[in-house]
């Protein structure tokens, strides 16, 4: 026997059980979707953060940073408020809590040594303006007053995006070469969301850091 609700497909118990009629029980036979399940999972992870995001917040500093042992470091301070910023990037990019451990370059140090980040530099660094676009980037980085305005995470995206796009045009190359560049530097790795976004969550001081470190 199979049932489904009337209008949406994703609910909670509550709303599962005010939703249920015997009369919609129909003889078609239930199906296990495996991908559909997953998407399920998904799912009730981006509402969980939306409806109840405290508790969201503390499953992921129980599943995640305590079993990698993150915590406070002196360029990163892990706050609710933090927290939730990186979530909100990226709970569309996993679909089980442990997902978020290919992403732990916003609570840790990169690992530069492991053969995926080694094999994405050697690719990388083969186009030679590479380490000259990235200066520029930061340079102009640098530059921005934060505190002149109060940015939003949106407003300092397009801000990111549009810088991105004017070096790159000066150089006549398209901005995936920056992108890509970027990316590698703040984050070794070839997953997670927009390298603007990213910029934009990670603190200030830390994509100074790792710009400039690695640059050199």
């Amino acid at each position: 026997l199979g049932w489904t609700p009337k209008k949406k497909e994703v609910l909670d118990f509550d709303q599962l059980i005010e939703q249920f009629d015997i009369s919609r029980i129909h003889k078609s036979p239930a199906t296990v979707n495996i991908n559909k399940l997953i998407w399920f999972n998904s799912e009730h992870m981006r509402l969980k953060l939306i409806n109840h995001p405290t508790l969201m917040i503390e499953r992921f500093k129980n599943e995640i940073l305590k079993p990698h042992n993150i915590s406070n470091s002196e360029s990163i301070k892990i706050t609710d408020e933090y927290i939730h910023n990186v979530l909100k990037i990226t709970i569309t990019r996993v679909n089980f809590i442990q997902d978020f451990d290919k992403m732990l370059y916003f609570f840790r140090d990169v690992d530069f040594e492991n053969e995926q980040t080694k094999r994405f530099k050697e690719i990388l660094w083969e186009e030679t303006d590479s380490p000259l676009l990235v200066k520029e980037f930061l340079k102009e980085y640098t530059s921005i007053d934060f505190d002149e305005k109060n940015y939003t995470t949106e407003e300092l995206e397009q801000t990111f995006k549009q810088l991105i796009k004017t070096i790159s045009k000066s150089h006549k190359l398209k901005p995936r070469q920056l992108h890509q560049s970027l990316r590698y530097l703040l984050t070794g790795s070839i997953i997670g969301p927009s390298v603007p976004l990213i910029i934009s969550t990670l603190p200030r001081n830390l994509v100074i850091e790792r710009l400039s470190t690695l640059i050199n």
